[in-house]
């Protein structure tokens, strides 16, 4: 059995996938324009010329560095770094975590092998894996019926131990 398990937005409900990509999209699009802002003033201090005492220059360098630090804070908040799924594979015994970034390219972030974990537990949509140490391994937001299913298949093979 193989299932695939996609994110929910924040509060828990089910998003559309065109509000995604228009919510993506405008978000994107304004911290970018915002960073793009943000930078033009930072710039633009220094290319209006003005009469002011070296005082000022001080006061003007610590504005301008402000202004591009908020520009690179704005720019890089417009990336969406992709979403979380997990993957109970019960013919290769593993669990495996892969974020899926814009691109659709699935990475894979960590394989976890059934026999170095102690117990797995799925809890108000939380996924919890504990090793044989008693470290936890995992433990990530996830909503998603298939992934109880896929829980209950592989511990009613005896494949891992549900907590």
């Amino acid at each position: 059995m193989y299932s695939t398990i996609h994110d929910k937005s924040a509060s828990g409900r089910s998003v559309s996938v065109n509000w995604r990509v228009l919510r993506l999209c405008l978000g994107c699009f304004t911290s970018r324009i915002l960073a793009a802002s943000f930078a033009a003033a930072g710039f633009g201090m220094w290319i209006i010329p003005s009469d002011a005492p070296s005082e000022l220059m001080v006061l003007k360098l610590a504005v301008s560095v402000f202004f591009l630090l908020l520009a690179a804070v704005f720019y890089t908040s417009g990336r969406n770094i992709g979403t979380d799924e997990f993957h109970i594979d019960t013919q290769r015994r593993e669990i495996r975590h892969i974020l899926r970034g814009n691109d659709g390219i699935a990475r894979l972030q960590a394989r976890y092998n059934f026999a170095d974990l102690a117990e797995v537990q799925l809890d108000d949509g939380i996924i919890l894996a504990r090793d044989k140490a008693g470290r936890i391994v995992l433990n990530r937001p996830c909503y998603s019926v298939d992934l109880e299913r896929s829980l209950a298949s592989a511990v009613s093979l005896g494949l891992i131990h549900r907590a």
